[in-house]
């Protein structure tokens, strides 16, 4: 009789805990990827998209050499302002103006803060706060060759690529999954509907005696350099709740 009740209980305790990690860790459905895109994805300029990630403080992210136009040469604190666009079914719905808050030119990241105008949004995309892993499939989120609000399927291929770029190497997140002129500055969604990496190079590889080139391997933003760069100008509580930083005013970091 002890053992059989043993049993029930270990049953109960199983079915408990897998409900529980259901309700934790629930995969998004189609439609609500599709709200996500519709209330999150910007238009920067007809090469980059953004991401908005905290309607109340208007913070947007996209890549450096999406507004490196707008960043002095001679002293890189002068930062023009920036237009940014929402779309909806292909029509531009509302334009803002924002400032450059940070970039690092690096890891090609930038922060944009909206500072004229108000986006349609009703709610804001959230950063992951696990690390991806190979093989796990994402969804790539931008305005490929102006068609906006386009949704990719895509593949993580490799964690810690050490990518050469214009301004030095860095680490980034290898994706099997193709990259146009349009998603740089988007987003790269994990299966919960949260961002796992900002799009930001593709390679067109070639191998010798075959005339095909391949143009599948891109590259991502990591989720790392996306954190640091939040938490050095005072923006950590926009990806993780428990940070205060409340008593700390927003700080360029550039």
């Amino acid at each position: 009789m002890r053992v059989l009740l043993y049993l029930i209980m270990m049953c109960l305790i199983s079915i408990f805990t897998l409900f529980i990690s259901n309700q934790l860790s629930t995969k998004i459905t189609i439609e609500r990827l599709n709200e996500i895109v519709k209330n999150t994805n910007l238009h920067v300029n007809d090469n980059c998209a953004g991401t908005l990630i905290s309607i109340e403080k208007g913070i947007v992210l996209t890549n450096f050499h999406c507004i490196n136009d707008k960043v002095s040469l001679i002293n890189p604190k002068l930062v023009e302002p920036i237009s940014i666009k929402q779309f909806e079914n292909d029509k531009k719905i509302v334009e803002v103006v924002a400032s450059i808050v940070a970039y690092n030119k690096i890891n090609d990241i930038a922060i944009l803060k909206v500072t004229e105008g108000e986006l349609k949004s009703e709610f804001a995309s959230r950063i992951s706060d696990k690390q991806v892993l190979p093989g796990e499939r994402v969804w790539i989120v931008g305005n490929p060759l102006a068609l906006y609000n386009s949704v990719g399927i895509g593949v993580i291929s490799k964690l810690n690529v050490l990518v050469p770029g214009v301004f030095g190497s860095s680490e980034m997140t290898q994706l099997h999954g193709s990259i146009y002129p349009g998603n740089s500055g988007g987003a790269v969604y994990n299966e919960f509907g949260e961002i796992v990496g900002i799009p930001t190079k593709a390679r067109t590889l070639s191998l010798p005696g075959i005339s095909e080139t391949f143009t599948d391997i891109s590259f991502l933003v990591t989720i790392e350099s996306i954190k640091k760069i939040l938490v050095d100008t005072c923006l950590g509580s926009v990806y993780d709740s428990s940070i205060d930083d409340s008593n700390c005013e927003i700080k360029s970091v550039i």
